[in-house]
């Protein structure tokens, strides 16, 4: 009987436990349900979202869809200088830049000496000694008028640093922004003077990893037209009409240049390899260790944006591979 009744209790258990089991996953499913409904209401309005166009934004059917779309003047020269960062030229101008820092110089120290007066001055040692009882009402005065020019004159000394550390544009991007210029005229002759003072233009940082290679792989495409379909995407040629003009894709740009960084990597290590196996002559062998070592050190320098003790070190790694490689490897 206890068997029986034992028995029983576990039928029972297990029972309950199928019936808790049955209703959990029911609410899952009701739950999943749920939150599938949701998430297809999102995603409706979230296609809705951006089904809508921007209307300040330029499509296919927007006036302004080129530059040479926009109205002649002030509209096309901002299209101009805004699609590309070669074209985002600019005057710092440096000189009123350091003549305003100049003056609010000149006006610190005139504080500071007054300041200074005023201290050397003072006949009630308390005044000097406290805060909370300092009566003379001329030193509060000038403490509060010299924390807010410190404060002007911190934040515009700061801002000019920032602004001389800025990049001088290239001469080849000053010639084009200059001949585009002279072709449109979108500004009178008075408001294009500032096209002359090249030597205070700024333009944006360039970024570390472009180098010598990037931009003669640019000029290329530019004089001879070879490899512009593949530099020249959908995006960079829908932004002009000019064929003076021309815009490539900088990702495709580096893309090309990793490949010829790499190709002339493999090859500056395996041709000089191959000539040390081959060659008996020890004298030889040290000419072909010389003549590689130079001409790899000066790839570096030229083809890449390298620090002077990154191509120091590269070259003394490059060498000592080579050498290495002497003692290693016999002569056929």
């Amino acid at each position: 009987m206890n068997i029986l009744r034992l028995g029983s209790q576990v039928r029972a258990s297990l029972f309950a436990c199928v019936a808790s089991l049955s209703t959990l996953l029911m609410v899952v499913a009701a739950a999943a349900s749920h939150c599938a409904d949701y998430a297809r209401a999102k995603l409706v309005c979230v296609q809705h979202f951006f089904s809508i166009k921007d209307p300040t934004q330029p499509s296919d059917s927007s006036p302004f869809a080129k530059i040479e779309d926009y109205p002649r003047g002030y509209p096309r020269l901002s299209a101009l200088q805004s699609s590309d960062g070669a074209f985002a030229i600019f005057r710092k101008f440096g000189t009123l830049h350091v003549r305003s820092l100049l003056l609010a110089q000149a006006e610190l120290a005139s504080l500071e000496s007054q300041l200074n007066a005023v201290d050397t001055e003072e006949r009630v040692q308390l005044y000097l000694s406290s805060y909370k009882h300092d009566n003379n009402q001329r030193r509060p005065f000038l403490l509060k008028t010299i924390k807010t020019k410190l404060e002007a004159y911190d934040a515009e000394l700061f801002r000019f640093f920032q602004l001389s550390a800025l990049d001088a544009p290239r001469a080849r991007n000053i010639r084009s922004f200059r001949r585009w210029m002279d072709t449109f005229k979108p500004l009178i002759q008075e408001e294009s003077v500032f096209l002359q003072l090249k030597a205070d233009f700024v333009s944006p940082r360039r970024n570390d990893e472009v180098g010598f290679l990037e931009e003669g792989i640019e000029r290329v495409v530019r004089k001879t037209g070879i490899g512009r379909k593949f530099l020249q995407t959908d995006l960079e040629s829908q932004k002009t009409s000019d064929p003076d003009l021309h815009y490539f894709s900088s990702h495709r740009q580096a893309q090309l240049a990793r490949v010829l960084h790499t190709v002339t990597a493999s090859c500056l290590l395996v041709i000089p390899t191959l000539l040390l196996y081959v060659v008996e002559s020890q004298k030889k062998k040290l000419a072909i260790i010389a003549i590689y070592t130079i001409t790899f050190a000066t790839t570096v320098a030229v083809f890449t944006r390298a620090r002077r003790h990154e191509i120091f070190a590269a070259t003394a790694a490059y060498s000592a591979v080579l050498v290495i490689f002497i003692g290693n490897v016999p002569s056929p």
